[in-house]
């Protein structure tokens, strides 16, 4: 009579202790899973935020040079711009460990901190700890705790409820569940991973990138212009002193030189753009004669083809434009040899000058060439590619001409336009404002969307 009075209770007891152990779990399983990932993701934007702001004090340590860490007043004034809110507070040291600026009100405990090097030109000088508040944080723990606490209160109350079998199927449901969960943990935590490791990648990649550019102008412009500066000593031969068949290898060697030195320059120039650091330095510029200069400096290069180079202006007044004399000048040089490339003997290639509206400067390039069609234009203006031509019209190259003159063409603010037809020729049009380009285009972060 005992057994049968003690057994339901020992059952009950056991149904409650389950059911309690059940609740609890369908707590605080979905309280910690929250918790992790809300706490990674405070990390990640606290990580993130000492990216950027380490990035742009290294930008302005490469552009000031040693006297970056004694601009006391621009240095604050940095940091707050990318990080402008009140729930950070930044801190930047050089390698002393002596504080060179800080921004943002003094953040108190719970905190994150998050502390990234500074690097300029491949090398660390100096370290940006940021400290984040976590209060919002702790209120999101403490708000959904309570809304897992209603939960397993609620959960233990129906466990309790129901017979036997029914807590057996749910208790199956759960572990189902909390399979499910795990696996989604899992999935999400290798996604994270991934994405850290290609953010890695993109930041060493970027990096290296960086390191390439410095190094590269140095190692081959400086031994470059030292082979054309003595092959063209030699090529000239002020005292006749050289045999006319040496003075011909120089000659060779000196527009080899040229050659390779022009391509490293487009190069150059090229990825700078990539990574928004080409800037322009406008001034007044007068088209017909920058035209007038340009065509004249191509003309050898035509006379050697028979091709009729000339330059219209149709008569119109010439005013000035604000402009990038070099680059401009390069636009139109890489333009007009390209017509000239691509023309065969005795063909034609007009430089047509115009003023629209008093308010754009255009330039169009016409030649009889071959043409191209609609998917080679495109072809064209990729970086590095260059459209099939057949062995009489074959041109040496890396691709760049054209890509480059769009890129620096819209980093003025203008357009490039390309209409051709195969066996008529092309027409290249290139328009600039009048009165340059808005200033916010040469930000770094316009300049990193003009990759062609």
């Amino acid at each position: 009579m005992m057994f049968e009075d003690t057994s339901p209770v020992r059952l009950t007891h056991k149904i409650e202790g389950f059911t309690i152990a059940l609740s609890a779990l369908a707590t605080l399983i979905p309280l910690l899973a929250f918790g992790y990932f809300d706490y990674q993701k405070v990390r990640n934007v606290a990580e993130y935020k000492a990216a950027i702001s380490s990035h742009t004090i290294s930008r302005f340590a490469y552009e000031n040079g040693i006297r970056w860490k004694y601009a006391g007043h621009r240095l604050p004034e940095l940091l707050a711009r990318e990080t402008p809110d009140s729930q950070t507070h930044q801190i930047l040291r050089d390698l002393s460990g002596e504080i060179l600026a800080e921004a943002g009100p003094e953040i108190g405990k719970p905190a994150l901190s998050a502390r990234t090097p500074v690097i300029e030109s491949g090398r660390i000088i100096g370290y940006l700890t940021i400290r984040v508040s976590l209060r919002e944080f702790v209120d999101r723990i403490m708000l959904f705790g309570l809304f897992t606490c209603a939960i397993g209160v609620l959960f233990y109350v129906f466990l309790k409820s129901v017979p036997l079998k029914a807590l057996r199927e749910a208790a199956g449901s759960l572990e189902s569940k909390e399979s499910s969960l795990r696996e989604q943990v899992s999935l999400t935590q290798k996604a994270l991973n991934s994405a850290n490791e290609q953010r890695f990648r993109a930041e060493a990649a970027g990096q290296a990138k960086s390191e390439f550019l410095t190094h590269m102008s140095h190692e081959l412009r400086t031994p470059l212009n030292a082979i054309i500066g003595f092959s063209d000593l030699i090529r000239t031969d002020i005292k006749n002193e050289i045999p006319a068949k040496y003075r011909d290898y120089a000659n060779d060697i000196n527009n080899s030189g040229v050659h390779l030195l022009e391509l490293v320059n487009e190069i150059l120039d090229m990825a700078k753009i990539e990574n928004g650091q080409q800037r322009l330095s406008l001034s007044p510029v007068d088209g017909v004669v920058l035209a007038n200069e340009c065509v004249r400096l191509t003309s050898d290069l035509a006379q050697r083809k028979n091709i009729d180079l000339r330059l219209e202006t149709g008569g119109c007044e010439s005013a000035p434009a604000m402009l990038d004399r070099i680059r401009v000048r390069q636009i139109l040089i890489n333009l007009i040899s390209n017509a000239i490339k691509f023309t065969p003997n005795g063909g034609s290639v007009v430089c047509e000058t115009k003023f629209e509206k008093g308010e754009r400067l255009t330039f169009s390039i016409a030649d009889t060439g071959v043409g191209m069609t609609e998917p080679e234009i495109l072809v064209a203006l990729k970086p590095f590619q260059q459209v099939q031509r057949t062995a009489s019209l074959a041109s040496e190259g890396t691709g760049l001409g054209l890509p480059l003159a769009d890129s620096l063409t819209r980093l003025h603010g203008g357009t490039l336009d390309i209409r051709s037809q195969r066996g008529r020729g092309t027409i290249v049009t290139v328009s600039f404002p009048l009165g340059g380009n808005d200033p916010e285009a040469h930000s770094p972060e316009h300049l990193r969307n003009l990759a062609c």
